[in-house]
């Protein structure tokens, strides 16, 4: 083989080599409006991540972006509201802490976040 080791070799230098790594989040509410918002706020904080993010991550920030944009469209839901993708350490803090103002706001309900 090329490559002996596909997260190794591949991912690891594309991905977990700048700690970016599976994020999870499910809407316990279950409604739709819930993930369109998550999705929004998802999406708002990689945009303004990406602006101060170092060249070596752009490429990943980018496609977490064009992920999220382009979930819905694609109906990636089967049963539970959720979504997943490959953020780095800062993406999951931000990402989560505009979850819980959210939440606090009443814009969405409970989120439960995982790392697969």
């Amino acid at each position: 083989f090329a490559y002996p080791s596909y997260v190794q070799d591949i991912m690891g230098p594309v991905c977990f080599d700048y700690g970016f790594g599976p994020f999870r989040w499910v809407c316990a509410s279950g409604k739709e409006e819930d993930l369109e918002r998550t999705d929004e706020i998802a999406r708002e904080v990689l945009q303004q991540l990406k602006q101060e993010a170092p060249q070596e991550i752009q490429q990943q920030m980018q496609d977490n972006i064009k992920w999220i944009e382009g979930a819905r469209a694609n109906r990636l839901v089967v049963g539970s509201q959720a979504r997943i993708l490959y953020a780095d350490a800062e993406g999951r803090i931000e990402i989560a802490r505009a979850f819980n103002k959210a939440i606090e706001k009443g814009e969405i309900g409970t989120v439960i976040l995982g790392r697969d």
